[in-house]
């Protein structure tokens, strides 16, 4: 029996520093979104099912961010 397809909309990213969070805001405000892959580990639940999605917790072990666009 195989698992049902995971879909998701929506992520939190939680950015260490303030250096870097400054400057990610700097970014998206200047040249709008960013696109992002993350790779990392899926550990655990992060509240309850709504009756339309759940969260879950998940340990980022690499980010690889678009290069900012030239100017």
């Amino acid at each position: 029996m195989s698992a049902p397809a995971i879909k998701s909309d929506f992520a939190l990213l939680d950015v260490l520093g303030k250096k870097a969070s400054e400057a990610l805001l700097r970014r998206i405000k200047k040249n709008g979104p960013v696109d992002i892959v993350i790779r990392g580990r899926i550990t655990g639940e992060f509240g309850g099912f709504d009756g339309v999605s759940q969260e879950f917790e998940v340990q980022v072990a690499h980010l690889d961010l678009s290069p900012s666009p030239k100017s």
